[in-house]
């Protein structure tokens, strides 16, 4: 996903695993690694009611606790799914 931008390569990419639920730290360093974006954000939805309640990030070597750019690419995505609506009201 490029965040910051409408059209598609014009972005920040960032890399965006919607269903993350099942990998280990181990795994998502090697997704990561293997998508080779700045950061990639694992989303894990709640089973219950599938709202996302958690995001982790990876660089391609390292988690890290924060990233502006793969939480934007996060949202967006989640908004394109129909899961958030950017209505405001």
């Amino acid at each position: 996903t490029d965040a910051f931008a409408a059209d598609p390569l014009a972005g920040n990419a960032a890399g965006v695993v919607p269903h993350a639920d099942g990998l280990d730290a181990e795994r998502m360093g090697a997704i990561a690694r293997e998508l080779s974006a700045s950061e990639t954000a694992f989303l894990f939805p709640d089973a219950a009611d599938d709202v996302v309640r958690r995001i982790r990030y990876f660089t391609p070597t390292q988690e890290v606790d924060l990233c502006g750019h793969a939480t934007i690419a996060s949202l967006a995505y989640l908004h394109e799914e129909g899961h958030l609506d950017a209505g405001g009201g």
